[in-house]
């Protein structure tokens, strides 16, 4: 079979090469460890409660349906967005488990960019935090599109009820 958004000689099995070939997607369950989870975690919550320095993230976004609201911390901060210049966040982007994935789908020329820490501030209204479906290679300045792809990795378990994508 050709591949026309997978890597040819890649750690991806056949069936996870058509799937994502057919979906343009995967879904890994487990892929990053519980270790990882819980340090990239706390890091986000030590950078919202002002315990870590926060000077190479470029934008802290809090959540504008809670600007009026007695909240701070996590239960405020929405976004990190440029995550990838924090040295402990930086674990993700490097993390073997996330990179070999990447590989088996754009090959080894990896570059990060545009690294977003996405947090759903319990008790928001029930509107906030909502994106409209939206297909993000339009507002990248960078081709080919087979050579470009996103990672998602949720922190804790999602559910409908907690805010999944």
């Amino acid at each position: 079979m050709s591949y026309s958004f997978t890597y040819p000689n890649s750690n991806l099995s056949e069936e996870q090469k058509q799937f994502y070939e057919k979906n343009g997607y995967l879904l890994i369950k487990n892929n990053v460890s519980e270790k990882l989870l819980n340090t990239v975690c706390q890091r986000f919550i030590d950078i919202c409660d002002g315990k870590a320095d926060a000077a190479n993230i470029t934008t802290v976004m809090k959540d504008p349906s809670l600007k009026n609201k007695d909240v701070q911390g996590q239960y405020l901060i929405n976004k990190l967005q440029d995550f990838l210049y924090d040295d402990v966040l930086w674990q993700y982007c490097s993390d073997s488990a996330v990179v070999n994935i990447v590989e088996g789908i754009i090959g080894s020329n990896i570059t990060a960019v545009h690294s977003m820490f996405i947090n759903k501030p319990p008790n928001a209204d029930p509107g906030a935090s909502l994106d409209s479906l939206h297909q993000d290679l339009h507002y990248f300045p960078f081709r080919p599109p087979n050579k470009i792809v996103a990672s998602w990795t949720a922190v804790e378990r999602v559910e409908e009820k907690n805010g999944c994508l």
